[in-house]
């Protein structure tokens, strides 16, 4: 993780909270995605947050939007700026764009007519209720990893798409938890296409319920810190100390 100054104080890194404005309580989400981060920064064992008010509080806004919490880690303690953000979601628009570049990627779908959303209802609905999981004032879809299971279940089973839906579902996926922070970590000798896409085979065969997509993610995902790296040195509030 890159070290930096951000107002007169110095971190050992960033971590960024994407949090559901729309929700009342986003511990569920902010627990969840704190395991991540301490499964990334560890090696031999998982630091997991005891949800004490004490340490909930680290994790509460400043008005810029800025909280300080302290992760323990194998080398003693990491200051970390947390910034909190408002969940990245999709658009039709951008899941009608996916689904065109899935053309790029292996096709195992024995079609060559022309990629288009042929049943528009299913993505909109689909787009709606993840952005909007509150129902009668329970949250059916708490967390990043229930909501990106949704899309990855819903479009690789519902075949929205003219072609492609396995796929576009994959990507869509992928894409989600980017825009969030996250990315697939299956290992270094792992096809990571090949992988992904047997979730979304599996989907479209009937033989992965969404609570299966949902473990398979919590299973595989980690923080994007190359990503939160980048931000480090390209944003200007933020003064890198050389190592």
């Amino acid at each position: 993780m890159q070290r930096f100054h951000y107002k007169n104080q110095e971190y050992d890194g960033l971590v960024i909270f994407p949090f559901d404005p729309n929700a009342k309580d986003n511990t569920m989400q902010l627990n969840e995605f704190a395991e991540i981060i301490g499964e990334g920064l560890l090696t031999k064992e998982k630091w997991k947050p005891i949800p004490t008010e004490s340490n909930r509080n680290k994790i509460v806004p400043n008005e810029d939007g800025t909280s300080i919490m302290e992760i323990p880690t194998l080398n003693g303690l990491k200051k970390l700026l947390a910034i909190a953000q408002p969940i990245s979601y999709l658009t039709v628009k951008r899941t009608c764009e996916l689904n065109f570049k899935s053309q790029e990627i292996f096709n195992e779908e024995s079609y060559s007519g022309d990629y288009y959303l042929k049943e528009p209802g299913i993505i909109e609905n689909l787009l709606y209720r993840v952005e909007n999981s509150i129902v009668f004032g329970e949250n059916r879809l708490p967390t990043i990893i229930t909501k990106a299971a949704s899309l990855w279940y819903t479009i690789a089973r519902y075949q929205a798409f003219s072609n492609g839906n396995k796929r576009t579902a994959l990507l869509a996926t992928v894409d989600f938890l980017q825009n969030n922070f996250l990315i697939f970590n299956l290992g270094p000798k792992t096809d990571l296409e090949k992988q992904l896409y047997n979730v979304s085979l599996k989907i479209a065969n009937d033989e992965y319920s969404e609570e299966n997509v949902k473990l398979f993610i919590k299973d595989h995902v980690i923080v994007d810190f190359d990503m939160l790296n980048y931000l480090i040195t390209y944003v200007p509030q933020f003064k890198i100390i050389d190592s």
